[in-house]
């Protein structure tokens, strides 16, 4: 994983969205109202939260999956899955 921010995301204006029949969720840009990436997660995500340092979004779904995406990579993915 990188030491530091590899992309130019504004993550403080970074929102996560649920699309929920796919098992997706959606990366959208606050300001230019542009999907940035769309990630594969678990079915019905139910829950998206930001970790406190910024660098992280933990996404649980309703399957019991729990996916940890790095925010700071080239492109946002996910380096992890529980479930």
């Amino acid at each position: 994983r990188p030491t530091k921010k590899m992309n130019s995301l504004d993550l403080g204006n970074l929102c996560a969205v649920t699309v929920r029949d796919a098992g997706e969720i959606a990366l959208i840009d606050g300001k230019s109202k542009k999907i940035v990436k769309v990630l594969k997660t678990g079915y019905a995500v139910h829950i998206s939260r930001i970790s406190q340092s910024g660098r992280y979004l933990f996404v649980i779904g309703r399957d019991a999956r729990i996916n940890l995406i790095d925010l700071w990579m080239e492109e946002p993915t996910n380096v992890a899955e529980i479930k």
